[in-house]
């Protein structure tokens, strides 16, 4: 249990101590007066006006302990209000100690790629890990707090050159062993609680030092972006797979391939920053076709029996080059290409429609299928869907997210009637309660996918 958890539990005990005493008082006076005292009426309503007193005293207590808790319900830390209380505090009391900002970089992704549930599960395993970590460096009754999001305060008292060293530590473990098969990426930055006399002035200055430096050491934006562009030259690839459902079989049909990278210097970075830089230096061709080399060496490692869905850029769809690459490809590994579906989102919608559909037929053609990928978001996916001829559409995780809202509901089951119309297969993601499968289930939802179906796995590249 961490050192807020036990604040919450001697509050509650405190709170039963306001209670219980008037109480054992009152039965004590009530019972002397029985002895040496008769009631008449008037007594009796007076007793009763004080047992109600009593028990709205009890209600307000209760309600009142309730409304001011300072635990925050995900991470069972300290609120952002509270952990900023005792840096006021401790500013006076521990004028030489510490405070640092940890950040959990990839909470996003893990978000987005595991649902918002899991997600909280996770950060709160990730607070609990690093408290058992800080009382192991003999770090005792360490005040930890959620700051917002991702985003942590805690307090030690000890200098900075220290902590440096420390949280260097947990960062590298986080980073090696993660939580449940779950890579953890964090920052962390460290100011001395008398930086400033304003509270606020440390807090900007921590977050100004995660938001522009590596933990303190600062790398050029190009330097980076060359050790990215070096590693998927490389293909230094890290491939995973999640299975998805087919809701009326009950048969996985389709592995959806995900990809991260290993950068030197900085570890794993996940497919959403490669993307980043991939398309801030116009490489996406590049990209996708050294992801296609790459997973083709390893894919007879993954069984056979399913589709394999690869998420390609609608850019590199559209180019020439991309389409004889992937023709030769299939050819000399001898592969079918009615094994492979291509997935694709686009944020603005490309000019010329007709002509990128006749692109997306010519492929159809030759056997690959096509996934409308984030349907019904802030995206071109609704303006595809009239135009393209897709096979699959998975839905936004924002219909996953607000499953139980009334409009949400009404409008995904329009958009499932819509894709059945259109004959397109439909696939909501990141289900992972049973009762998430049966509310999709009854909305006839075509395949489904998350930690309720089935976990993701790691290919052993070893076994090539």
């Amino acid at each position: 249990m961490i050192y807020s958890q036990l604040q919450e539990r001697a509050n509650r005990f405190k709170l039963a101590l306001k209670v219980a005493i008037p109480f054992f008082v009152l039965i004590i006076i009530f019972i002397l007066a029985t002895k040496h005292y008769h009631f008449n009426d008037d007594d009796l309503v007076l007793i009763s006006c004080l047992s109600i007193t009593y028990i709205y005293y009890i209600v307000y207590l209760v309600y009142n302990n309730f409304q001011s808790s300072f635990i925050d319900p995900v991470t069972k830390t300290f609120d952002r209000t509270y952990i900023l209380d005792i840096m006021k505090k401790w500013v006076v009391l521990y004028p030489e100690s510490s405070v640092i900002m940890l950040k959990i970089s990839n909470m996003h992704d893990i978000n987005e790629r595991y649902g918002v549930s899991y997600g909280d599960k996770i950060i709160n395993k990730i607070c609990k890990k690093l408290y058992k970590f800080l009382e192991n460096k003999k770090y005792h009754k360490v005040p930890i707090g959620r700051y917002g999001g991702g985003y942590f305060l805690i307090l030690i008292n000890d200098q900075e050159s220290t902590l440096q060293h420390i949280f260097g530590i947990f960062q590298k473990n986080m980073q090696n062993y993660g939580i449940e098969n779950i890579e953890i990426k964090t920052k962390f930055s460290i100011a001395s609680i008398n930086y400033d006399e304003n509270i606020e002035n440390i807090t900007s200055y921590l977050l100004n030092q995660l938001e522009y430096s590596q933990n303190q050491t600062l790398m050029k934006p190009d330097i980076y972006d060359r050790l990215v562009y070096d590693s998927v030259k490389n293909q230094n690839f890290v491939f995973s797979y999640q299975p998805i459902l087919h809701v009326s079989s009950k048969e996985i049909q389709i592995y959806e391939i995900l990809v991260k990278l290993d950068v030197k210097d900085f570890g794993i970075i996940s497919n959403h920053e490669i993307r980043t830089v991939v398309n801030r230096n116009g490489c996406e061709e590049m990209f996708d076709e050294s992801v296609i080399s790459a997973f083709l060496k390893i894919v007879n490692l993954i069984d056979k029996d399913v589709l394999f869905c690869l998420h390609v850029s609608p850019v590199v769809l559209r180019s020439n080059k991309f389409r004889s690459f992937i023709l030769k490809k299939m050819k000399n590994k001898q592969l079918n290409p009615n094994k492979f579906i291509f997935a694709f989102t686009e944020n603005k919608t490309y000019d010329e429609l007709t002509r990128f559909n006749e692109i997306l037929l010519s492929y159809k053609n030759m056997g690959f299928k096509f996934l409308l990928n984030h349907f019904g978001g802030n995206n071109a996916t609704l303006e595809y869907i009239k135009w393209l001829s897709v096979d699959y559409a998975s839905f936004d995780l924002e219909y996953t997210k607000y499953f139980k809202k009334q409009a949400h509901k009404s409008i995904l089951k329009s958009y499932i009637d819509l894709l059945k119309n259109l004959h397109v297969t439909s696939i909501i993601k990141f289900v992972e309660t049973p009762t998430m499968y049966e509310n999709f289930e009854k909305m006839q939802v075509d395949m489904l996918q998350g930690h309720m179906i089935g976990k993701t796995k790691y290919v052993n590249l070893g076994d090539r």
